[in-house]
């Protein structure tokens, strides 16, 4: 999958946007559903130390299976942030590359300003679509 948009470690601009592109292609999901349920994942697992590890497997559906597992430890932890059972939409391909993409990034150093900024970022988005 071509590269429009770099993916700078530490940089969280770059890392949603990269997220952004890799979830818009072909995949007809909400970007903002499933980047939100990343980020959670992903944070989740750098703050709770008995989770499993964020990273992309060997194969594409290991990676799926896990991703889904540790978003429903999320939820379990953190009740009213997700609807119960969710899982993601996007195909186990799709997934298996942006676990990797966001697996690059250390964000709990961030703490839930990591949150705070994306919501920033897909807000600015939108109000400039509307101009």
């Amino acid at each position: 999958m071509a590269k429009r948009h770099a993916n700078h470690s530490g940089n969280l601009e770059s890392m949603f946007l990269r997220l952004e592109e890799l979830v818009l292609a072909n995949s007809g999901e909400d970007e903002f559903e499933e980047v939100f349920k990343l980020l959670i994942a992903k944070i989740y697992t750098e703050v709770s130390p008995n989770s499993h590890q964020f990273s992309a497997f060997e194969t594409e559906s290991e990676t799926a299976i896990l991703f889904n597992k540790i978003l429903n430890s999320a939820q379990i932890k953190w009740p009213g942030i997700l609807e119960k059972n969710t899982t993601s939409n996007l195909t186990d391909e799709h997934l298996h590359i942006c676990v990797k993409a966001l697996s690059e990034h250390k964000i709990s150093d961030n703490g839930l300003d990591v949150l705070d900024s994306f919501f920033e970022f897909m807000v600015s988005k939108a109000a400039k679509g509307n101009k």
